[in-house]
């Protein structure tokens, strides 16, 4: 199961997902996609080529992510993939996400965060397909 609320992400323990992450104007989302002006109000696209990070933490506080993985935007597009080896560890409860944004042609090294964190729920699954 996966599944999507504004920028909540639900996922059973050891399933796999891909959406988008689209920045600009889109007409009509579909249900596997996050649009960064709905949900974070961010009315820019960044420049093809900028490097993204998604990350995901037990909380805020926490210095290392449980969840980490760098992908570039491409027309105004960021596709995210979670692996059923992202969340299969996991113990089933609520995360934090959010994204990072690098823009290549920049002066400094940091990384920026164009909004505040939202929920990524890791849900209990009742059996194995082991």
């Amino acid at each position: 199961m996966f599944y999507l609320d504004g920028g909540n992400i639900y996922i059973h323990r050891g399933d796999s997902a891909t959406f988008d992450i689209v920045f600009g104007d889109v007409e009509g989302t579909d249900e596997n996609e996050i649009s960064a002006k709905d949900v974070y109000g961010i009315d820019w696209v960044p420049e093809d080529g900028t490097s993204i990070r998604f990350s995901v933490k037990c909380d805020t506080g926490r210095p290392k992510p449980v969840i980490q993985k760098d992908y570039v935007v491409w027309d105004g597009y960021v596709c995210v993939d979670l692996m059923p080896n992202d969340t299969d560890c996991l113990p089933p409860g609520e995360y934090v996400w959010d994204i990072r944004l690098s823009f290549p042609d920049a002066d400094f090294l940091d990384w920026n965060t164009p909004f505040n964190p939202f929920n990524f729920f890791v849900c209990e699954v009742v059996s194995n397909a082991y």
